[in-house]
């Protein structure tokens, strides 16, 4: 069901999904995907954009909640 996303968000969406959503250190996400800040932002606003992704705050990080592309 990931049709229609950028190789890239599709990517993002699977390394969070990897890492079981919640706190993560975006610096160690771009490293792991080998993305730019600018292509990180771009992957996680389409994620938000089509509500297979939440993003909260705990504090000054944030926290990433999954809805998955099957609950689309």
């Amino acid at each position: 069901m990931t049709d229609g996303f950028s190789p890239k968000a599709q990517a993002l969406y699977a390394e969070l999904e990897r890492r079981g959503g919640g706190v993560i250190d975006e610096y160690l996400v771009r490293t792991r995907l080998g993305i730019s800040h600018g292509s990180f932002s771009a992957a996680r606003r389409e994620l938000l954009d089509a509500g297979v992704l939440q993003l909260e705050k705990q504090g000054r990080h944030p926290v990433y909640i999954l809805h998955g592309f099957a609950e689309m």
